[in-house]
């Protein structure tokens, strides 16, 4: 679900807020922690079709074309339009989505 990338995403800044810069993944991998807009937006291509497929298809459309602002408008509609935690909208306007970090 898209949650899960915004949700994702969060708990790595959390985690380099903490001094820390790789992790092992799932298979045993040592991995750099950052955030890379190309693979969130493939994940969330991914629902697009699917049950998320109307905001899938808003979100990647505003990554494809779109500002910094419009992709964080459509984020947080996404949050909102599914009642997640609307304080989840104060983290999402507080990172560059469109940029590698």
């Amino acid at each position: 679900m898209i949650i899960d990338a915004i949700l994702d995403r969060k708990y790595a800044d959390e985690v380099r807020a903490q001094g820390y810069t790789h992790w092992k993944t799932c298979d045993g991998k040592i991995e750099e922690i950052k955030y890379d807009p190309q693979k969130i937006y493939t994940y969330i291509f991914g629902f697009v079709g699917g049950c998320a497929g109307d905001a899938a298809e808003a979100i990647t459309r505003e990554m494809d074309g779109g500002t910094e602002e419009s992709v964080k408008q459509a984020l947080c509609k996404y949050i909102l339009d599914h009642d997640y935690n609307p304080d989840l909208c104060e983290y999402i306007k507080s990172r560059a989505w469109l940029t590698e970090c």
